[in-house]
C-alpha cells in the first residue's frame, strides 16, 4: 500500500470553501500541517470522446492498462510546447505499455484535426470540446494538465522529487 505525505498549507478564512474538494473525508489534519492519505483510491471519472477517425472511445476501453491523460488546447502554448518537448519519453511510456490520451477542448473540431496532423502527439487523440461536464470532472482551470490512472480505473500519482519517470511508470504497468 503506498503512502503519500502532503504538505498541507492551511489558511483559515471565515466562510472560505475550496470548491468541491472532498479534503475533509480524505485528509487528517496532523501537528506541523502534514498529512497522510491512506487508501486514498478515487476512481478516474468516465468519459466517452471521438477521437481523429470519429470512433468513440472510452476511458474504460482501457482497463487493466495504465493511462496517461493530457488535457490540451491548441490555444495553449504551453501544451503544444509540451507536445513537442516530450515526444520522445512518450513514444518510450508507449512502449512499455502505458496509453496515451491527448484530450482536446478547442472549441473547433477543425482547428484541433489540422493540428494533430501537423505536431506529433504519440497516443490516441481525442475530441472533447467544450464538454463542461468533462471540466468538473477533472477540475480543469487550467491546460496542460495531466493525470495518471491506474489499472484498475483509479486515479495514481508517482512520487515527489527527484526520480525516474519511466521506472515510475514501469512499477505502475507491472503491478
Amino acid at each position: 500500500m503506498r503512502t503519500i505525505l502532503l504538505l498541507l498549507l492551511m489558511v483559515n478564512y471565515e466562510g472560505f470553501q475550496i470548491g468541491n474538494s472532498n479534503a475533509a473525508a480524505i485528509f487528517e489534519e496532523k501537528k506541523g500541517g502534514f498529512s497522510e492519505v491512506q487508501n486514498d483510491t478515487q476512481k478516474a471519472p468516465a468519459f466517452t470522446l471521438k477521437d481523429t477517425e470519429g470512433n468513440q472511445r472510452s476511458l474504460s476501453d482501457f482497463e487493466g492498462k495504465v493511462v496517461y491523460i493530457s488535457f490540451w488546447a491548441t490555444w495553449s502554448q504551453q501544451s503544444l510546447i509540451g507536445f513537442r518537448k516530450t515526444a520522445a519519453i512518450r513514444n518510450q511510456l508507449e512502449d512499455i505499455g502505458v496509453v496515451l490520451l491527448n484530450v482536446s477542448l478547442d472549441e473547433s473540431e477543425a482547428v484541433w484535426k489540422a493540428t494533430v496532423s501537423r505536431i506529433p502527439m504519440p497516443g490516441i487523440n481525442l475530441y472533447a470540446g467544450n464538454d463542461d461536464t468533462l471540466k468538473l470532472n477533472y477540475e480543469l482551470s487550467k491546460l496542460p494538465t495531466y493525470y495518471i490512472v491506474d489499472k484498475a480505473g483509479n486515479f495514481a500519482y508517482l512520487p515527489d522529487g527527484s526520480r525516474d519517470v519511466l521506472e515510475e511508470f514501469r512499477k505502475l504497468v507491472n503491478e
